[in-house]
């Protein structure tokens, strides 16, 4: 999948291994990413939004208190008092949200509902779905049957308003663009090219014009292009 696995990108630091400048420096960007949290969302295939936000608030929880510790120190020590220091120290949290809070979800919906009208009516795939392939080795490498999961499941979380899950499955076309080139390969009977090229292959005439295709629809006509070639006569 495209998007992140694994919650909040922004991890907490040891606080005493930090500098005060350092501490300041994480408090100001936990709460400039709450807030992007907070009005764009995180993309998480795995959490929703408010599970991000809540994590990145308990970060700011943490550096604070270090910071709030230091700067008692200081004071008793020094009986001067750091204003940034302070300001950040006692910068006023951010609201806790519930945990299924998503920032865009209308967002996300139209674009899984993009995506799922894209592969209903897709040749490409509706033709996959319909030729037989013979070779073994090469229905293994296509794995259409990941295909078709990967579609209803799509389709069974925009009918149950599953916003997390359509994160997930509303695939980057540019994860698209792996599957044409493996699938053209396997039936022109390069089975083995097409394995190769799921890790590294060198550039080639359709990896280069896969990669400029800005969409799903443009890499299905690039795609058709090429498999036409290959396509045996009814």
């Amino acid at each position: 999948m495209a998007a992140s696995t694994s919650k909040s990108s922004h991890v907490a630091h040891s606080a005493d291994e930090m500098t005060r400048d350092e501490l300041e420096q994480a408090i100001r960007e936990r709460f400039d990413h709450w807030q992007h949290l907070h009005d764009e969302g995180a993309h998480d295939p795995g959490y929703a939004d408010g599970v991000n936000m809540n994590l990145v608030r308990n970060h700011i929880i943490y550096y604070q208190t270090e910071l709030r510790e230091r700067s008692s120190k200081d004071l008793q020590l020094t009986m001067f008092s750091d204003d940034e220091s302070q300001d950040q120290a006692y910068r006023p949290l951010p609201p806790e949200v519930p945990d299924f809070y998503m920032a865009q979800p209308e967002r996300i919906r139209d674009r899984a509902k993009e995506i799922l009208a894209l592969y209903d009516n897709d040749a490409w795939l509706l033709y996959l779905e319909s030729v037989q392939i013979s070779n073994k080795k090469a229905n293994d490498v296509l794995n259409l049957a990941h295909w078709k999961f990967m579609r209803e499941t799509l389709r069974e979380a925009l009918q149950n308003s599953q916003y997390v899950r359509l994160q997930g499955y509303a695939y980057d076309p540019k994860y698209y663009q792996l599957y044409c080139h493996k699938t053209i390969l396997c039936l022109a009977g390069q089975v083995e090219e097409a394995r190769l090229f799921w890790g590294d292959g060198e550039p080639d005439e359709l990896s280069t014009a896969l990669a400029a295709a800005k969409s799903v629809r443009e890499i299905n006509e690039i795609a058709a292009g090429y498999l036409a070639r290959f396509q045996q006569p009814a």
